[in-house]
């Protein structure tokens, strides 16, 4: 992987939660962490397959470089389209990360 690949420009988002004074935690909207620059792409066929070892419901992998920040909980906003972060991978430490992630509609 080549930094010249990463073509696409998107935002990071966290979620961002309020106490339900039950003990447990609403969602009450999306926070723009950082923007990264990355190369994202649909899971094709046999990657769907592989990918379903991790997640059964992974739509893309987005490479980007390596960052602390960034987590499970999180989520891309590439185009308007949120991309969900199932599960990040070390690809290529310490310079990428692939980051396998299921479109949220």
């Amino acid at each position: 992987m080549s930094v010249g690949s990463l073509k696409e420009r998107i935002s990071v988002e966290k979620p961002v939660y309020i106490d339900d004074g039950h003990g447990g935690k609403n969602l009450i909207h999306w926070e723009k962490v950082c923007d990264v620059w990355a190369d994202i792409h649909p899971i094709s066929g046999r990657e769907y397959y592989e990918a379903q070892q991790i997640r059964n419901d992974v739509t893309h992998k987005v490479q980007i470089r390596r960052n602390t920040e960034i987590n499970e909980e999180m989520r891309f906003d590439w185009n308007n389209r949120k991309l969900k972060i199932q599960s990040i991978i070390d690809v290529d430490y310490p310079r990428f990360l692939e980051v396998m992630c299921v479109e949220q509609k």
